[in-house]
Parts: C-alpha cells; structure tokens; sequence
C-alpha cells in the first residue's frame, strides 16, 4: 500500500483492518447466521481497495470484476433473510 502513496504509518494499520475485515466478513458470509454483517464487512473492505488499486491506474477487466462482487454483496446486504 505504500507503493500507493499512503504513508507507511497509517498503510500498516490499514493492512491490519483490511485483514480483520476479511477474515470477519468471509466467516461471517460462509457460515451464513450473520449474512448480512459479513456481507458489510466485506464491502468495507473491497469498496477502498477497488478504488485505490483499480481506478488510479485503470485496470478494466479487475475493476468490472470487482463491481461485479460489491454489486452481489450489496444484494446480499439489503435482501431480507428467510
């Protein structure tokens, strides 16, 4: 993240929060009791990381693909549980 132009300092507690947020999101998603919290655990992670690594430079094939799982996660998100 530094190579990004975020300052080491704050880039290490990012990498920290980002790895908290994935391994949250991802158990709370997989195992499906808390869907809905996984799923924002994981869209505060991939949101910031689309934009900071897809945008700025672009790269289009991972910024759709992205998309395309921030759109599914927010379905996930939103939908009413059963």
């Amino acid at each position: 993240m530094s190579t990004k132009g975020i300052p080491e300092p704050i880039s290490c507690i990012l990498l920290v929060g980002a790895i908290i947020c994935l391994i949250l999101g991802s158990g709370f998603f997989i195992f499906g009791e808390k869907q809905k919290i996984g799923s924002i655990f994981l869209l505060l992670f991939l949101i910031p990381t689309t934009i900071i690594f897809h945008v700025f430079p672009f790269h289009q094939r991972a910024l759709f693909i992205n998309l395309g799982l921030i759109g599914g996660l927010i379905i996930s998100a939103i939908r009413e549980a059963k």
